[in-house]
């Protein structure tokens, strides 16, 4: 009598395949997930940045040259609600205001999102104040280097 072998895997060989398989769909949804992540982190912090400049632009357009002060208040783009927080300050120059624009997530601004640091100058030469903005984190508008045989402020 000849015996038949039956073909196929043992149950050894099945788990095996089983833990293999789920050991890949384990990593591939964590990285999904992390993807998912950054891309949120990535999303909040361009549109915090044009919410940023366009508080900016707004100082430009309406021609405020105004002192001294802090504001806060909500605007809303992209529809979501972004709370923001403006602080104006003197610099050694009379004729230019720092401007910082701080943008949050949450109502209680304890979330930062974006932080905007320009220079609205009272150019009386001009029909409007004009505004140099910049990224927090760069040189600030007072740091730029002096044209060519320009002799720099306060002998420095």
């Amino acid at each position: 009598m000849t015996m038949i072998r039956a073909r196929g895997f043992t149950l050894l060989e099945v788990l095996m395949a089983l833990a293999v398989a789920a050991v890949i769909i384990a990593a591939t949804s964590t990285a999904m997930l992390r993807s998912q992540d950054v891309h949120i982190r990535v999303t909040d912090r361009i549109q915090s940045l044009w919410v940023a400049k366009n508080l900016l632009e707004e100082m430009k357009i309406t021609h405020a040259w105004v002192g001294p002060r802090n504001t806060q208040g909500e605007t809303e783009l992209a529809d979501r609600k972004w709370w923001y927080v403006n602080e104006v300050s003197n610099t050694s120059d009379p004729e230019i205001r720092k401007v910082v624009v701080k943008i949050y997530t949450d109502e209680a601004r304890k979330k930062e999102a974006t932080r905007l640091i320009g220079a609205l100058v009272n150019d009386a030469a001009m029909a409007a104040p004009r505004l140099i903005a910049q990224p927090a984190g760069s040189a600030s508008p007072g740091q730029a280097a002096p044209a060519a045989g320009a002799q720099p402020a306060g002998g420095k």
